[in-house]
This record gives structure tokens, C-alpha cells and sequence, in this order.
């Protein structure tokens, strides 16, 4: 496979690009291999950390459960932006917070 040519101005000229079928292949490797068993080490740690209720270990706490909500929330909003891409109606945070109290 030889490098493509897209221009000057453009990133991409002189380098050859990974395929997205190999794209998405390689994050569900990457997935099933290393993210899931670190997923249940990791909760593991939190919630022993936190059920353990020690002064020293409550900024590791915040950090982690902010990045796992910031993480969550990325998540949501990449989502969401796809479902508005491909026409679907997404219903906004008020809406489903209001229906779940009914």
C-alpha cells in the first residue's frame, strides 16, 4: 500500500490510513483484552476505598468517580450527536428525568 497524495494543506498527505474496519476491530480487541478485566479491578479498589472511609484516600476518590462520570457523560454526548446524525429524536435531560418520576 502506497502513501496518498491529498495535498498540501491537508494532515493526512504522505501517510498511509488505517482502514476503519480495522479501526473498529482493533477497539474491540483492545475492549475485550484489556479494558473489562481492569473494569472490575478498578470498581473493586473504588469501592473499597470508599467503603474503607479514611481522610487520606477522599481526593482519589473524587478523581476517580470524576472521571469515570466525565467519561459516562462524553459518552452520552457522542451518542446522542450520533442518534441527531442519523435523524433519530433525542429527548433532553429534563424530559427523562421527568418521566422517570411519573
Amino acid at each position: 500500500m502506497e502513501a496518498q497524495d491529498y495535498g498540501t494543506d491537508d494532515p493526512n498527505s504522505g501517510i498511509i490510513l488505517t482502514p476503519p474496519v480495522l479501526s473498529a476491530q482493533m477497539e474491540v480487541v483492545v475492549t475485550a483484552t484489556l479494558l473489562l478485566p481492569a473494569r472490575n479491578d478498578v470498581l473493586s479498589c473504588l469501592q473499597k476505598m470508599i467503603q474503607g472511609n479514611e481522610r487520606r484516600s477522599w481526593f482519589a476518590i473524587y478523581l476517580a468517580m470524576f472521571v469515570l462520570l466525565q467519561n459516562c457523560a462524553l459518552l452520552t454526548q457522542g451518542d446522542n450527536k450520533k442518534a441527531r446524525k442519523q435523524g433519530y429524536e433525542v429527548c433532553h435531560r429534563d424530559a427523562a428525568a421527568r418521566s422517570d418520576w411519573d
